[in-house]
């Protein structure tokens, strides 16, 4: 694999830049194969395995939208509902038009950045220690409390970036809400209990959670690593930088976990028992993050060559994190590094652009046939010698530039074909119109 090539060295010149010294990356295809592992150490006292912990801080973010979308799904909620049915400890009273859930979803609420409300800080104020028989994260007070806390702090912003929908501005506080909304909604004793009970244990997720106490004590969980004024901190204190309420970056995981939840993903939530329209929803693109990329529900999108990437990372002292996944390529991405400031987005970003740049993906025999426009010629796909698209008297040679998508040889059109949850091609997308396949 030729994007491969000079990778692992990449990676140790980046930790070296970057004070870092350990990172794990794992590419796979969607039949689960893996591709590609890198397991690269600076130092010894840092050798890691697909199975130590990290903390994946704001990559949490996909699993609260994705529980959202869940409950959606069973009729307990509508992404168009305002926030204050579900947390009314937030009034909204300083808003000019309601706040709803998928404004939390896609960070649009018209919220000023606020620093982190710090989960042991509420804990030592409220005397309640964390334990292995009854962890901070399946606390009812903390959850109460966290939850006023953050509720009335957005309340109080009397000025607004804009109206809520209108421009997107990362809000950690934003998902600290969707994760406790998932909790009352589900009802479900903890936030935590809903993560493990409706995800971490069908993706058989073994070594994933939400606590910390457990993984201080693990010693196979990775030393949180952080650069703060010049100075070095070392240890495996989980709890110190934690966000009052989980929903915002408090889920821990491994490689090899992970994978199962991105396979999920690319299986189109078959793991899980959901239809793929509910997966294809979550995956809309909706408002511009950044040049060229566009938040999802907890998922960032963004486009290399024909192939459409998904993506999300996190940033926490000890944590540099992400994932990354496209069906064009039928592939999925993991890596985790123990030091904040790795940029992990960025070398995912790369890798996946050089992925894409690799056109020798052969023809599949469902895109086949005539699919019919309703207002103009039809466009049939005809596979014998060579590749042809037949619209009207053209003939046009086409070549595979994904799994699911087509080219011209002078690169002036492009074919997006549409799987179903059966795994049949059931429409193409030519320009702007999506023609239906006989």
């Amino acid at each position: 694999m030729n994007a491969m090539n000079g990778f692992d060295a990449h990676i140790t010149d980046i930790l070296k830049n970057n004070k870092g010294t350990a990172l794990q990356y794992l590419l796979f295809d969607s039949s689960g194969e893996d591709l590609a592992y890198g397991n690269i150490s600076l130092s010894d006292k840092e050798r890691y395995d697909r199975d130590t912990v990290y903390g994946i801080a704001s990559v949490t973010k996909s699993f609260v939208a994705l529980s959202v979308m869940m409950l959606r799904k069973r009729g307990l909620l509508d992404t168009e509902d305002p926030v204050s049915k579900y947390i009314p400890e937030f009034t909204g009273k300083n808003m000019e038009r309601p706040l709803l859930i998928r404004h939390l979803l896609t960070h649009t609420g018209g919220f000023y950045p606020l620093k982190r409300i710090l989960l042991g800080e509420v804990a030592k104020k409220l005397g309640i220690q964390d334990s292995l028989e009854s962890g901070l994260e399946y606390d009812p007070v903390i959850a109460d409390t966290g939850t006023r806390m953050v509720a009335e702090r957005l309340d109080d912003q009397k000025v607004h970036i804009a109206l809520p929908g209108q421009k997107m501005s990362y809000c950690n506080d934003g998902y600290a809400l969707l994760s406790e909304i998932v909790k009352r909604v589900s009802e479900k004793p903890s936030f935590a209990s809903f993560i493990e009970d409706e995800i971490f244990m069908p993706l058989h997720m073994e070594r994933s959670n939400l606590g910390f106490l457990r993984n201080s004590l693990d010693d196979d969980a990775a030393l949180l690593r952080t650069y703060e004024n010049g100075a070095l901190t070392e240890d495996r204190d989980y709890i110190r930088d934690a966000f009052v309420l989980s929903g915002t970056g408090g889920i821990k995981s491994t490689v090899n976990d992970l994978k199962k939840y991105v396979l999920m993903y690319l299986h189109r939530g078959s793991e899980l028992g959901l239809e793929g329209s509910l997966i294809d929803e979550m995956l809309i693109p909706r408002v511009l993050s950044s040049p060229g990329t566009q938040y999802c529900y907890g998922l960032e999108h963004y486009t290399a060559g024909d192939h459409e990437i998904y993506t999300h990372s996190g940033s926490l002292p000890g944590v540099s994190s992400a994932i990354s996944f496209s069906y064009d390529q039928g592939t999925g991405l993991i890596m985790l590094s123990n030091t904040m400031g790795i940029p992990v987005s960025a070398l995912s970003r790369e890798f996946m652009t050089q992925l894409s740049e690799e056109t020798d993906f052969p023809y599949d025999a469902r895109f086949t046939g005539t699919y019919e426009s309703g207002e103009d010629d039809d466009l049939e796909i005809l596979a014998g010698d060579g590749t042809v698209l037949k619209k009207g008297n053209d003939m046009i040679k086409m070549r595979p530039s994904g799994k699911l998508s087509l080219r011209s040889p002078d690169d002036s059109l492009l074919l997006r074909f549409l799987e179903n949850d059966q795994g049949s091609i059931y429409a193409v997308r030519y320009g702007s119109r999506i023609f239906r396949k006989n």
